[in-house]
């Protein structure tokens, strides 16, 4: 049987009653007959009778009582639930972010701050006989339970927070909250989260998962929900089997950049490509970076620039990351030079001895030439095209002694 506190509205109980649990197992106030009831359920005896009639459209009480007395009767209605409200969480519901108080600090106390781990939340009023019944099991059972651990089976931390509803009573609270041995205590004195799991009563208790790719849960669904608490059910056999149902996330390697991308000088007009090298847990994610700012589209591991001007001149990075993180990369020049248009000559070649043919050039500082070959003066063959570093430039041609012996050289640019 499962056991939930519901306070009755002022105009009907006395403000000063205490609260007390019947024989029957339910939670009443001394002073008021049979009137907290079992969720759905119906009690009291032949004699004397309360009901609450449960609807879309609110809660009805109806009470007769006094045999010998007459026939005393009153009917409330309230229209407590709107049809936003009717919607409660369900075991398997992802539950949306929340934010309470934190009775110590005042401080939020949000749904995200539990990532990684398992939240179990217990809602209580101090003067609830089921509360103070589940205070010290939930503690034992639950609290003590994983602490010892290290968490459940997988070694998921599983963090209690204990949620007070009743404002305006803060000794009669932190008697209770000191009893219980409470460490983290949240209010939520409008019901806003907990009419989300139900319409009025206490304790409720709800465990949620916090733990992202989780193989056997979503991040932030509803493990399970209990309204009430009975000792018949074996509750804190049920709250553990929910927590120990939670799977690790699978291992995840971090990214490691195993090539880094190469700057390089580009002749004006031409393209250029960088590229990247990366292991790691996959899915990898790319983002190429041009001075610090994002590269829109370039999200592969090869960055491709296609007929470059001098916009393209910067320093190039790429963020890789994936489930256990990011890694930036170093930065890598790219230098877009124009073809020389100033004249430009060769210092008459010389053959050394490992048959290779050195070329002095000279021409203006940073500009791009080619080098070109002809054994007729007919057709040219390209050798190579360089970009110089000062008005005097010094290169090597691995071409043999035939060809040097041979051969005409010149230098043009486009």
């Amino acid at each position: 049987m499962t056991m939930r506190c519901l306070r009755l509205p002022r105009f009907i109980r006395r403000p000063d009653a205490a609260a007390q649990a019947s024989p029957d197992g339910v939670c009443r106030r001394a002073g008021v007959p049979s009137l907290g009831l079992p969720a759905r359920r119906v009690a009291g005896g032949p004699a004397r009778r309360a009901r609450w009639r449960v609807s879309r459209r609110g809660w009805t009480l109806a009470a007769a009582w006094g045999q010998g007395l007459g026939l005393v009767s009153a009917l409330v209605t309230a229209s407590i639930l709107t049809a936003a409200q009717a919607q409660f969480y369900q075991a398997g519901d992802v539950i949306e972010e929340f934010a309470l108080v934190n009775r110590a600090t005042r401080e939020p106390v949000r749904l995200s701050d539990f990532t990684g781990q398992i939240l179990f939340l217990e809602w209580f009023a101090w003067w609830c006989p089921f509360c103070q019944a589940a205070a010290p099991q939930v503690a034992e059972g639950i609290v003590e339970h994983y602490r010892v651990r290290g968490g459940n089976p997988a070694g998921i931390p599983v963090v209690h927070v204990a949620v007070n509803l009743q404002p305006n009573q803060e000794s009669q609270t932190q008697n209770f909250v000191d009893r219980a041995g409470f460490e983290l205590v949240a209010e939520d004195f409008g019901r806003a989260l907990a009419g989300r799991f139900q319409a009025g009563g206490q304790p409720i208790f709800a465990i949620i998962n916090g733990v992202a790719n989780s193989p056997s849960h979503r991040l932030w669904e509803l493990l399970l929900h209990q309204d009430g608490y009975g000792q018949s059910q074996s509750p804190i056999a049920a709250f553990r089997s929910a927590i120990d149902a939670v799977q690790a996330a699978p291992a995840v390697e971090p990214v490691r950049i195993t090539a880094q991308p190469e700057g390089k000088r580009v002749v004006e007009g031409r393209g250029a490509t960088l590229e990247v090298g990366a292991t790691g847990s996959l899915p990898l994610a790319y983002q190429w970076r041009k001075d610090g700012l994002d590269l829109p589209g370039a999200n592969s591991p090869r960055l491709r620039l296609d007929s470059v001007t001098a916009a393209d001149t910067g320093s190039y990075t790429v963020q890789i990351s994936n489930a256990a993180g990011s890694v930036l990369s170093e930065s890598a020049q790219i230098e877009v030079v124009r073809w020389a248009t100033e004249p430009a000559r060769l210092d008459p070649p010389r053959l050394l001895s490992n048959d290779r043919l050195r070329l002095i050039l000279h021409g203006a500082s940073n500009r791009s030439y080619a080098v070109e070959l002809s054994i007729d003066l007919d057709g040219w063959t390209r050798l190579v095209e360089v970009v110089t570093t000062g008005p005097v430039h010094e290169l090597e041609l691995p071409i043999g002694a035939e060809a040097a012996a041979r051969g005409f050289f010149r230098i043009v640019s486009p």
